[in-house]
């Protein structure tokens, strides 16, 4: 009867009674008229129930003011988000269903926007099938890339989607999943292996392509600093495949020790990285000479760690007690004996 009654009777006559807007599910006002601890929880209990967006925004609003428990806020973030989602406002969902903890939200949120590689991130790893629905949605992107000779940020962004493959072919990430996301698991793994193997494929021609590109490029620098240009570009673009030791090279005949250096110990070929620096007597440079000996021998002496009675190795002999260079009466040297 009441609820006949309310429903034919202006907003603006209303009474201000906080039991009537709650009876009505205005949550809103219902929040604007909250005035007591069962009041706050009531009006909070009335916003998760409404189908209106500015009564669930009010409700969370009042939830983070009075400091409602974590699992009404976080319910009240959800709930918030997916009338955002409703309405097509993706990107006022964004934040709430990250704070909800909802990655999976998150990535179809993403994904609406346009932002696949993001969507990707999220994306977790017991969906495979929206997985690989993602990184199919990628690759015109990663041609695009190519087409346009940005071969670096066509090879770092397909290494990226093989990662994600990854993941997504690994059973051990799926356990645990409830039976709404089971039912996706539907993809097999031979489509999953397929899938790979594609991509795979064009990260070798991205690389053989990319590679006779600078190679060329270099074969037509003519100027000193036109090739250091186009090998600082061939470093960035190994970077992006993998391959340290290629870009730690690249670096150096671009004229960056230090880039170099950190690409080498990236490499775990420390006498390499140690070797870039040699000449450099800077602090910077022997700050990072010791960083290198640190990595290696777990000291910044550089060599390996002394025996017990014997001093450490430098990098140059050490002899107890005086020089001796030669035998008396002449004759080989004495170290040699």
């Amino acid at each position: 009867m009441w609820s006949a009654f309310f429903a034919h009777l202006p907003v603006d006559l209303l009474p201000p009674l906080f039991e009537v807007h709650r009876f009505l599910g205005r949550g809103a006002d219902a929040v604007r008229l909250a005035d007591s601890a069962a009041r706050v929880r009531a009006a909070l209990d009335c916003c998760l129930r409404s189908p209106r967006v500015e009564d669930a925004v009010a409700g969370l609003a009042l939830a983070e003011r009075s400091g409602a428990a974590a699992p009404i806020l976080r319910a009240l973030r959800e709930h918030t988000a997916e009338l955002h989602v409703s309405a097509g406002r993706y990107a006022e969902a964004l934040p709430l269903f990250r704070e909800a903890d909802r990655p999976q939200r998150l990535s179809v949120c993403l994904e609406a926007l346009g932002q696949i590689a993001q969507a990707l991130e999220c994306c977790p790893s017991n969906d495979p099938a929206r997985i690989a629905r993602l990184v199919d949605l990628a690759l015109p992107d990663v041609d695009a890339a190519v087409r346009r000779a940005a071969y670096t940020e066509s090879a770092g962004r397909i290494r990226e989607l093989l990662g994600h493959l990854d993941r997504a072919a690994r059973p051990a990430d799926r356990v645990g999943a409830n039976t709404a996301t089971l039912a996706t698991l539907a993809i097999s793994q031979s489509n999953l292996d397929a899938q790979r193997e594609d991509v795979a494929a064009r990260l070798t021609a991205v690389q053989v392509t990319g590679r006779r590109y600078f190679a060329d490029r270099l074969g037509t620098a003519a100027a000193a600093g036109e090739r250091a240009a186009v090998n600082a570009a061939l470093s960035q673009f190994e970077e992006a495949n993998g391959d340290w030791p290629s870009a730690a090279l690249a670096a150096e005949k671009a004229g960056d020790p230090y880039r170099a250096h950190l690409l080498y110990r990236r490499a775990e070929q420390f006498g390499q990285a140690d070797r870039v620096l040699r000449d450099d007597t800077s602090p910077g440079g022997l700050a990072a000479r010791a960083a290198s000996a640190q990595a290696r021998w777990g000291h910044p002496g550089g060599g390996p760690p002394a025996r017990a009675g014997r001093p450490a190795r430098t990098g140059r002999r050490t002899v107890r007690g005086r020089r001796r260079t030669r035998r008396r009466g002449g004759g080989a040297p004495a170290c040699t004996r």
